[in-house]
């Protein structure tokens, strides 16, 4: 089912939630239309064991989205993510672990 963690960000009307989905869980961005609720976009990441989840969520000057949070490992188990998403089209910007 997968869950949003407290990380929601609101401006000109827009929405984005971060969280998991899952199972297995997965890192998830999702940007709402703030008027009708429809999704803009969806952003999923893995890491190199298949899961993760963001925790952490940001949004910057010039319509950036920053989302932090981890994905899953085969050698540590889980690794620290970061990715930096195109506010509105959901395109990677960059992305580190």
């Amino acid at each position: 089912m997968g869950r949003v963690h407290p990380t929601s960000t609101a401006i000109s009307g827009q929405s984005t939630e971060a969280g998991d989905a899952g199972p297995p869980r997965v890192f998830t961005v999702v940007r709402l239309d703030g008027g009708t609720g429809d999704r803009r976009w969806v952003y999923h990441a893995r890491g190199t064991a298949g899961g993760g989840f963001a925790r952490q969520l940001q949004l910057v000057p010039g319509g950036r989205v920053i989302a932090a949070g981890s994905t899953a490992g085969t050698i540590t188990c889980e690794d620290g993510f970061i990715v930096a998403l195109d506010g509105t089209t959901g395109d990677v910007l960059w992305s580190q672990t």
